[in-house]
């Protein structure tokens, strides 16, 4: 199985379900993606704020259908616990969370029939480099992938961000393909 990096807006994306950060502590305290899309897709977002049950355990995710008629595409909401206010978290903490986050999400895809999960790379902010978060997501994604055939696509609109992420992987991993502002792992 593969992961494909893409150089795009993640609200582009043709994935099924969408992750979307939160600090679960309580509502109102969404990540920056999950703000957009819920001006992107108010109806969805009012939905779902009524549906999403707090507090939700840091590393924890949780899934709901949307409601197709509201005009969003994608077919499912992750709702993931990845943003904290939590000053004293060692590196290994962090990155337990982004493990946990994922490895949440993908089997909740596969047990709703979600066949591709798009997300942005799940640095909790600015708590981890984005290199450290990738690569946690990456080693959860194909540990998890043996036993799931849920698709991962992460998404980073930022070109300096893209290229930066594509030159961390051409030294950490053996086989990527790069074609069009789209990376594959396999």
């Amino acid at each position: 199985m593969a992961i494909r990096i893409c150089q795009e807006n993640i609200f582009e994306s043709k994935a099924g379900a969408i992750i979307l950060t939160v600090d679960g502590a309580r509502a109102g305290m969404e990540g920056n993606i999950t703000r957009q899309f819920g001006r992107l897709y108010p109806d969805a977002w009012e939905d779902l704020e009524r549906d999403i049950l707090y507090p939700i355990p840091l590393g924890v995710a949780k899934i709901y259908p949307i409601n197709r008629d509201v005009g969003c595409q994608f077919s499912h909401c992750i709702v993931a616990s990845t943003l904290h206010h939590l000053e004293l978290m060692t590196l290994q903490d962090k990155l337990s969370v982004v493990r946990g986050a994922l490895h949440s999400s993908m089997r909740l895809a596969a047990n709703s029939g979600v066949r591709s999960i798009c997300t942005t790379i799940l640095s909790g902010g600015w708590r981890l480099t984005i290199e450290d978060a990738l690569d946690e997501m990456l080693t959860t994604y194909f540990h998890a992938s043996q036993s799931t055939t849920v698709h991962l696509l992460v998404h980073i609109r930022d070109a300096k961000e893209f290229q930066r992420i594509k030159a961390h992987l051409e030294q950490t991993r053996n086989s990527i393909v790069c074609n069009d502002g789209i990376i594959e792992l396999k």
